[in-house]
């Protein structure tokens, strides 16, 4: 099975799933597509096992930082799907992005005018960019062969 894409995501309890190695319900999902086609959800542990032993050491911290930043964005990208306006002025990510930006980051950014352009880059931009970023140095290595 060589791996073609690799997504993380999470679900509630009443929505788990089964890991295709060892069966048992998982939350935490690392889901796999295969050159084939084919689709496999592992549990992280699984997966983090199964290729432990295909890659050297300094393959396997490239590749493990690329699987947690992929994680991160998708978890965070799930987040701003749902994301209002209030929720973001009263999360961290705002009080942060004020110290850092000076302001809202809409109120700061030229082409960034209110919460909903900020909210659609978010999604439509920065999200998906990030994600194909970390999936190519996954691809590096997508002649991992389980």
């Amino acid at each position: 099975m060589k791996i073609k894409r690799i997504m993380y995501y999470s679900v509630p309890r009443s929505e788990s799933g089964t890991c295709a190695c060892c069966g048992k319900s998982i939350q935490n999902i690392c889901s796999v597509e295969t050159v084939e086609g084919e689709h496999f959800n592992f549990g992280t542990t699984c997966f983090d096992k199964l290729i432990k032993d295909k890659l050297q050491s300094f393959q396997r911290k490239e590749y493990n930082q690329a699987i947690k930043f992929l994680k991160g964005y998708c978890k965070q990208q799930k987040i701003w799907e749902d994301m209002t306006e209030e929720d973001y002025l009263n999360s961290e990510m705002y009080r942060t992005a004020c110290i850092c930006d000076g302001g809202a980051p809409w109120e700061t950014k030229v082409d960034i005018n209110s919460f909903e352009d900020y909210k659609n880059w978010m999604l439509n931009d920065f999200f998906p960019y990030r994600i194909e970023q970390e999936e190519k140095v996954i691809e590096k290595y997508s002649r991992i062969d389980f």
